[in-house]
């Protein structure tokens, strides 16, 4: 924990808590609305020229303006999804302006976070130094500290591989 204190004050500055990670997805999900709305009304004309080019079907007196709503209906689609890709574009530049203006928690603010609350539920006592110099002169604390540094004992003991050799300790 000691060596994340150097970041807290960036931390503090860059910070987004759970209610900004909210509005962000609020004015996200309006964004979405909007631009849905936008395309299904660009895209309600092609629609309805669809439905009445297939009212004219079947009728040969009617065959000049089948064409003419036939290519009618090829120009509204040809506009309508060019409009849905200029709105396409303009949505994503304004969920990148939303990312940048609630940016979500790093991995790093998240586990501090963590840290924070399991150190604040269960009451950690930070020591001071002179009380862990006193826990240090307690022998089996100094044998079982010195036995997370070794490797555990091993099954198939050859001399020349044995790690926990005597030699080596």
């Amino acid at each position: 924990m000691s060596d994340l204190l150097k970041d807290v004050n960036f931390l503090r500055y860059y910070h987004t808590s759970d209610d900004m990670l909210k509005d962000k997805d609020y004015n996200k999900n309006l964004l979405q609305m909007s631009y849905e709305n936008k395309v299904s009304a660009i895209m309600f004309v092609p629609f309805v020229a669809q439905v009445y080019q297939l009212s004219l079907t079947g009728h040969p007196e009617l065959l000049q303006r089948y064409k003419t709503v036939r290519m009618f209906k090829t120009v509204t689609l040809a506009g309508g999804l060019a409009f849905s890709m200029y709105e396409l574009s303009n949505l994503k530049r304004k969920w990148k302006y939303i990312d940048r203006l609630y940016p979500e928690p790093t991995q790093l603010q998240k586990r501090l976070e963590m840290e924070a609350m399991q150190y604040k539920e269960n009451k950690v006592k930070v020591l001071s130094v002179e009380e862990r110099m006193q826990l240090l002169e307690n022998p089996n604390l100094l044998r079982q500290y010195s036995q997370f540094y070794q490797l555990p004992p091993q099954r198939h003991k050859d001399e020349w591989t044995d790690y926990n050799a005597p030699e080596h300790k």
